[in-house]
């Protein structure tokens, strides 16, 4: 259980990281998602992991050195697999981005 937490802290901490280089336009954010969507992929974290894909959908839908809409909607779709059945408002986040891509 100890190492479960420190690996989704860990996931988070990246997640973290990738949001601020995001916020400042660098397309870096893409490997820190990437990596902690991995992570938390390997401890079964489903909702850590949707996160992670909605946020390379945003990568790849709003940094115009890596503009791919292609790309941002096969993250957005992950997304949506992802999510429980019941998480409704991730869903329609999911959706509503596909709408403006």
């Amino acid at each position: 259980m100890l190492r479960k937490n420190s690996v989704r802290s860990l996931g988070g901490s990246l997640q973290d990281r990738a949001h601020i280089q995001r916020d400042e336009g660098s397309a870096a954010c893409v490997e820190g998602y990437k990596e902690a969507l991995s992570l938390v992929e390997q401890i079964g974290d489903a909702q850590a992991a949707a996160a992670c894909a909605f946020n390379l959908g945003r990568a790849h839908a709003d940094l115009a050195d890596i503009r791919d809409l292609c790309t941002a909607e096969h993250w957005y779709r992950r997304s949506i697999e992802l999510r429980a059945k019941e998480d409704r408002m991730g869903q329609a986040r999911c959706f509503g981005q596909l709408g403006q891509a």
